[in-house]
């Protein structure tokens, strides 16, 4: 519902941009509106209630160390690859190719760009349900991988973002990447990450996959004449004073897009071993310790006291030890 609201929103955008030529400032108006208007009905919105009413929540200090178990567990590090990637990429795509996009066909445009990306995740992660039911998550998160490194690869060895439409390429390679995030992304880390811990493990996944693009945000906000140089194909520095004409503008990148390139390009060639590593782990520990691979709901009649310790001796899948090897 996110991504079809975003298609709307987008739809909405380009009507008032290109088909009413309406100005930014009635625009960002009735965005404004249609926020407070969210905000006012959240008011009398409720959160559902608990699956399981004789079960009490944990204290802040309980939370405190689940979070600290949770970041302990080695596979936290390693799927947090993905939402890194992707967060990184994000921004990236804003910043860089937004920017490319206005020099094109036209800042007009942004909103049918940004519609076909919300409507490319839409399909793709109807797609990848499908894909997951067959092959699992694991082959599902390679297709992220692939279009975490396609897109920085693309713009890096060839002119594609500055062929007018062609640049709808990278946004569709966006949207591909973060509809395999909202599947296979979010079903490997519950694999992973069971009973009461998935909760800790989600809200970590939600704080990556906007650290990274935060990272890039900040660095584009301190780029100066000296360091926001462009890039040619054979990798020579050109300063912004000297750049050629508008007719040669797609022989150059900004280079600091360039950098942020290599980096999503870098980590989407990590994104598989860590997912391998990670699966390795887990197959190994409930191969070694069985019952550490269990969650809690595999129990019947188990209640939930509040003790992260008291789980733990019931075989709760908190940091992949053994309830013995806690102390």
């Amino acid at each position: 519902f996110n991504n079809l609201g975003q298609c709307v929103t987008m739809l909405a955008l380009t009507v008032l941009q290109v088909l009413l030529n309406v100005e930014e400032e009635p625009i960002i108006l009735i965005m404004a509106a249609t926020c407070l208007l969210s905000m006012g009905l959240l008011v009398f919105s409720r959160d559902p209630p608990p699956a399981e009413e004789d079960r009490e929540t944990p204290t802040l200090w309980e939370g405190i160390k689940l979070l600290l178990r949770y970041y302990k567990d080695p596979r936290a590090g390693l799927l947090a690859v993905y939402p890194l990637a992707l967060s990184c990429m994000s921004s990236w795509k804003t910043a860089g190719l937004s920017s490319i996009l206005k020099k094109t066909i036209g800042k007009q445009y942004l909103g049918v760009v940004m519609m076909l990306q919300a409507l490319s995740t839409v399909i793709f992660a109807k797609l990848a349900h499908l894909a997951i039911d067959r092959v699992g998550n694991v082959a599902v998160m390679g297709v992220g991988a692939l279009a975490l490194v396609a897109g920085p690869a693309l713009f890096l060895f060839t002119d594609l973002a500055f062929e007018d439409w062609w640049i709808l390429i990278f946004f569709g390679i966006v949207g591909i990447a973060w509809a395999v995030y909202e599947t296979a992304g979010r079903g490997l880390l519950l694999e992973n990450f069971r009973g009461q811990i998935s909760s800790v493990a989600f809200a970590s996944m939600t704080m990556q996959t906007f650290f990274g693009g935060m990272v890039f945000y900040f660095l584009d906000f301190f780029q100066t004449p000296e360091n926001g140089m462009l890039c040619n194909g054979a990798g020579e520095m050109i300063k912004i004073a000297s750049a050629p004409a508008h007719e040669h503008w797609h022989m150059e990148k900004p280079f600091m897009a360039v950098a942020q390139a290599w980096i999503v390009l870098l980590l989407g060639v990590l994104v598989m071993p860590a997912v391998m590593l990670a699966e390795q782990y887990t197959a190994k520990m409930a191969k070694d310790c069985p019952e550490a691979t269990k969650s809690k709901d595999d129990d019947e009649g188990l209640e939930f006291t509040g003790n992260p310790q008291q789980t733990l001796s019931h075989g709760e899948y908190l940091s992949g030890q053994c309830p013995s090897e806690n102390v």
